[in-house]
């Protein structure tokens, strides 16, 4: 077992428990494939976020504490289907993990069948890239979740381990932040700054997602205002 898995099991055993957590767990251990931007790590974090915005707003949004174990296993298995970011299908990831998590609820005895497909909606809804629609306020903490770690520092740090991953220049010499041409986060990992993650905030569902996204977004609007002086010779 890894370290960051270690990491996962004791911390998120005070977050959730239920017996089919650990079986959960080692299964989805088993099938994930990670990358520097979707560990375990990762999974650690978004279930704090998850447990955070459900604590501040599950009597808002219409949640009892009994949908909590739903959150939690969305947030377990929601990468479990983890496609590189430049493959053509990966769109789909989202909803082949949701399939993948309802069939592995049901092996372990756990929940009916509105329940896992409720967790499976919730998981096909999260991803960016699959721009699904839903009214479900448990699957509005799920995304709201994933998105943070878009967002500030981390959300910088994975941006940029995922386009090193690729290949990708950190940003471009000539016109860095894209003022005078077409943004292009295939070719530059700075680019993907304004084309996707300074669009987070104003997209998050739940109001302590939006408070923490409002932040967040700050951040990386003075990181992208310090790389572009830096980049110019300004500083």
């Amino acid at each position: 077992m890894s370290v960051e898995l270690e990491q996962f099991v004791r911390r998120s055993a005070a977050l959730i428990d239920a017996p089919w957590w650990p079986p959960l767990t080692v299964r989805v251990a088993e099938a994930m494939a990670t990358d520097g931007a979707h560990d375990w790590t990762h999974l650690g974090r978004v279930l704090i976020n998850a447990r955070a915005i459900f604590e501040a707003d599950a009597s808002a949004l219409g949640l009892r504490a009994e949908d909590w174990p739903a959150i939690a296993a969305a947030v377990l298995c929601h990468d479990v289907i983890n496609l590189p970011k430049d493959h053509p299908e990966r769109h789909t990831a989202s909803a082949l993990s949701g399939r993948w998590a309802a069939a592995a609820l049901a092996e372990l005895g756990v929940g009916d069948e509105a329940w896992r497909g409720r967790v499976a909606e919730a998981i096909r809804a999260h991803s960016f890239s699959a721009n699904v629609a839903t009214d479900d306020p448990l699957a509005h903490i799920v995304q709201d979740a994933d998105r943070l770690e878009s967002l500030g520092a981390i959300g910088l740090a994975r941006t940029f381990a995922t386009g090193g991953a690729l290949g990708r220049p950190p940003a471009s010499l000539d016109d860095p932040l894209g003022h005078s041409r077409p943004l292009d986060d295939l070719m530059w990992s700075a680019d993907h700054l304004p084309a996707k993650l300074l669009t987070l905030a104003a997209r998050m569902k739940t109001p302590s997602g939006r408070a923490r996204a409002r932040q967040r977004h700050a951040f990386i609007e003075a990181f992208q205002a310090q790389l572009g002086a830096e980049l110019s010779g300004e500083t």
